[in-house]
């Protein structure tokens, strides 16, 4: 198998078009403009190019919680303002990773899912009337169900316990609900002895 070679002209083309998805991202995204340490609250303060600013306590971020006063306060801003950098350290991070240490990762997908359902279209709107001429959203089916058999108990007045098993919650709550009254059954019968 013979490796295809990149031509210089080929890469000083592609040049231009790089250029300009760079300059459209750092339009669209926010990217870290600004950081600086307060030594008063140990906060390092982040400002991002959507004129936003968030906080976080350096006790949060492992690699700083030890680190002097001095030394955090020497901290940049990577050049395509992606990430934080303190050059005596030897230390990167990015606004990402520091926005999901502050934030905690669950609101950040609460709020990226709570930005997309708040999209309003016209396909949405087309889609929302008909639900409603037919009664409603539809209920979600579940794809299968099956039966599943539990080993009968030894135990006498314990009746055999089956399940359906589903894979909605309401169908993995009935088998372990189930499987329990079973293990239950039989740690009784294994007492006796």
């Amino acid at each position: 198998m013979t490796k295809s070679r990149v031509t210089d002209a080929e890469i000083l083309a592609q040049i231009p078009g790089a250029i300009a998805r760079a300059a459209r991202a750092r339009r669209t995204k926010p990217y870290a403009k600004a950081a600086r340490y307060d030594r008063a609250t140990r906060t390092l303060r982040v400002r991002l190019t959507n004129d936003v600013t968030f906080s976080i306590p350096v006790s949060l971020i492992p690699e700083l919680a030890q680190v002097s006063d001095v030394e955090l306060s020497r901290v940049e801003v990577g050049p395509a303002g992606i990430g934080l950098h303190w050059d005596r350290l030897n230390v990167d991070l990015t606004v990402g990773g520091l926005a999901r240490a502050a934030l905690g990762t669950r609101a950040l997908m609460q709020a990226a899912g709570a930005a997309g359902g708040r999209v309003r279209s016209a396909a949405k709107a087309v889609a929302a009337r008909e639900n409603g001429k037919r009664g409603g959203r539809p209920r979600r089916a579940t794809r299968w169900t099956r039966e599943i058999p539990l080993p009968p108990t030894s135990s006498p007045g314990t009746p055999d316990v089956t399940s359906d098993y589903s894979p909605g919650a309401g169908g993995a709550r009935r088998y372990r609900a189930g499987l329990s009254t079973t293990v239950a059954a039989a740690e009784r019968a294994a007492n006796r002895f």
